[in-house]
């Protein structure tokens, strides 16, 4: 991940595979959606829906293209069915394939608010060490935001401990981990980096 401007980018994340892929999952498609849609809901969450930019609109062309593909070529979609979508179908089919896309895109949506919400001290560390060193690897991101978790743990714990079991009601939601059926840890990691140039840039 890096603040520095590459061509037309004021910044940028790029995501190498683990290993080479011939095909892909559904759990995987839906992680992808999900990091796709990290720079937009970061944008939102810090600086209100009325100051969001065009910087994720090639995130959102991506996301768009994915979930049209996952309907349309690869029947992941229960109201479309098991089925391939010819691109010259009827109107009423392609009325449900726009539903199930604007659908997939919504709940990916909706996961990575839930997962940014509740990691909002991890995006502003790594906003942070991006504003001081410009450029971090893999490894140094994971150091970072590990090191922040850890960090926001051991204080709320702090806090419980000192005022009791009133503070620890209020703040068990904070404690817990992110529950979510298709996005694996390894991409809750993706997805604040794909969030944290934005916040970076604007401070």
């Amino acid at each position: 991940a890096t603040i520095m401007p590459r061509g037309n980018a004021l910044g940028m994340v790029s995501q190498l595979p683990e290993k080479d892929d011939t095909s892909m999952s559904m759990r995987q498609m839906l992680a992808r959606l999900d990091v796709c849609m990290g720079g937009r809901v970061a944008e939102e969450l810090i600086f209100g829906t009325d100051q969001v930019t065009s910087g994720a609109s090639n995130d959102l062309k991506q996301a768009t293209r994915l979930a049209r593909h996952m309907v349309m070529d690869c029947g992941m979609s229960n109201a479309v069915g098991p089925c391939a979508i010819d691109r010259t179908a009827s109107s009423a089919t392609q009325r449900i394939v726009d539903d199930e896309v604007r659908k997939l895109l919504q709940e990916a949506y909706q996961r990575v608010e839930q997962l940014l919400s509740m990691h909002q001290e991890e995006l502003h560390s790594l906003a942070n060490a991006l504003l001081e060193k410009e450029t971090l690897n893999a490894c140094e991101i994971k150091e970072v935001v590990a090191a922040s978790a850890a960090a926001s743990k051991a204080r709320i714990a702090a806090q419980a401990q000192d005022e009791g079991p009133k503070y620890e009601s209020k703040t068990s939601a904070l404690v817990q981990e992110p529950l979510s059926p298709v996005v694996p840890t390894v991409v809750e990691v993706e997805i604040v980096e794909d969030s944290v140039e934005e916040i970076s840039r604007r401070g």
